[in-house]
């Protein structure tokens, strides 16, 4: 009888444990038919107050719309992050780029209070004649200056 219980248990166990693993190689990761796998934000301290936000983006081809369609600036509270700036990407103000594969562009936040964490949570865009798509980045955190 412990014997039977034994090999029961053990086929459960077997059994919880090897399907999630079966289960993980069928599901693919989505991708986009617009952004090919670089996308970046970096950010930088720069004294005054000020943070440079970098946002770097490359596209599987030629969009008629390429960039960033927002920026938002989160200042790091005891528990939570908390919006402090936001940026709304348009081609007149260059965060968006018109007919581009790739777009490289730095945006400085200012007013921001030093020996305060900050970060930038970015949504890159791109649109061509088939739709488009969009893709958030969140950045690592920064010390302002």
């Amino acid at each position: 009888m412990k014997r039977t219980f034994a090999r029961i248990l053990l086929t459960v166990i077997l059994a919880v444990c090897l399907i999630p693993s079966a289960a993980a190689g069928v599901i693919a990761p989505l991708a986009s038919d617009y952004f090919d796998d670089t996308l970046e934000v970096t950010v930088t301290a720069v004294t005054g107050g000020k943070l440079n936000v970098r946002a770097k983006a490359k596209s599987t081809g030629v969009m008629s719309r390429l960039g960033v369609s927002e920026i938002t600036i989160q200042k790091k509270g005891l528990i939570f992050w908390s919006d402090e700036a936001t940026t709304t990407g348009t081609v007149a103000n260059g965060m968006l780029a018109t007919s581009a594969k790739s777009f490289d562009k730095t945006i400085t936040f200012s007013g921001l209070t030093a020996g305060e964490k900050y970060r930038a949570v970015v949504t890159f865009y791109a649109e061509d004649s088939s739709g488009s798509d969009s893709i958030s980045k969140t950045s690592d955190a920064v010390t302002a200056k």
